[in-house]
């Protein structure tokens, strides 16, 4: 598995002698930096390293072997000295530790960079056979959940404010669909230590039950491994025989996905 952390850096700033650290929406990108690297010092990693997939000078893509502590400040490519083409951290992780700590920061990031809802996954997927527990411990095949239904499936963390954002415009849709053979489905990525917190924030915004869990053996993450989820929100729509018909994730686009529920009735 590997994960992409990406963002776009402001011009370099010849006074200053260094690339621009400030990324859109005023997080700095050296920030996001320190982040990743908090999360995934505790994790096994095979590989670590900054990306320029449209090198500004080389005209290619340049992976840098190697991210240097010294370098974060600066976000400045040393081929060239250049910052202003979009970055990236590179991430090849050995365990799902990996995959779980950076869901939020690959949202954060990405979310400042992607213009539109991302769709990593294409329409057609069936649905896998995955059975998820709840926060009480309880399991459930999704397929029974799903079963002769149009289900909107919401994989969310706690800890990711665009989640925060957009759950109570999820809830609102899922009010204006009541009637028909529909359910939404909350799965949560913060594994068994966030189980408090979920429930409280489950029990703040009326989280419909059961407030699903995605964990597997061993930590793993099967219903992100499955679709291809890497960040959150990550939004999937499946046809009443649990078909994809659409995925989007980080900024969805509700009136698509309203569409994409009512055409599947």
């Amino acid at each position: 598995m590997v994960l992409v952390v990406v963002g776009v850096d402001h011009p370099p700033d010849p006074a200053a002698g260094q690339g621009g650290q400030e990324l859109r929406g005023g997080v700095g990108a050296a920030g996001v930096y320190e982040q990743v690297l908090h999360q995934v010092g505790r994790a096994p990693v095979e590989h670590l390293a900054v990306q320029l997939p449209a090198h500004p000078v080389l005209g290619h893509a340049v992976e840098l072997p190697r991210l240097d502590h010294a370098v974060l400040p600066a976000l400045i490519c040393p081929l060239c000295g250049t910052s202003d083409k979009i970055w990236a951290i590179i991430i090849q992780r050995t365990g799902a530790a990996v995959k779980k700590a950076l869901l939020c920061t690959l949202s954060l990031s990405l979310l400042l960079a992607a213009p539109a809802a991302l769709a990593l996954v294409k329409p057609g997927k069936a649905l896998p056979a995955l059975t998820l527990p709840d926060s009480k411990g309880r399991t459930f095949p999704l397929a029974h959940l799903v079963k002769d239904k149009v289900a909107l499936i919401v994989y969310w963390s706690v800890s990711c404010p665009h989640c925060r954002e957009e759950i109570p415009h999820i809830l609102r849709l899922a009010r204006s669909l009541a009637g028909n053979p529909f359910v939404v489905l909350f799965v949560n990525t913060d594994g068994k230590a966030m189980t408090p917190a979920v429930e409280s924030f489950a029990k703040q915004e009326g989280l419909p039950a059961p407030w699903l869990m995605d964990l597997g053996p061993q930590d793993s993450l099967p219903l992100a491994d499955a679709y291809d989820i890497m960040a959150t929100p990550g939004l999937l729509v499946l046809d009443r025989k649990g078909v994809l018909v659409l995925a989007q994730e980080l900024k969805p686009d509700l009136k698509q996905v309203k569409k994409a529920i009512e055409d599947s009735f």
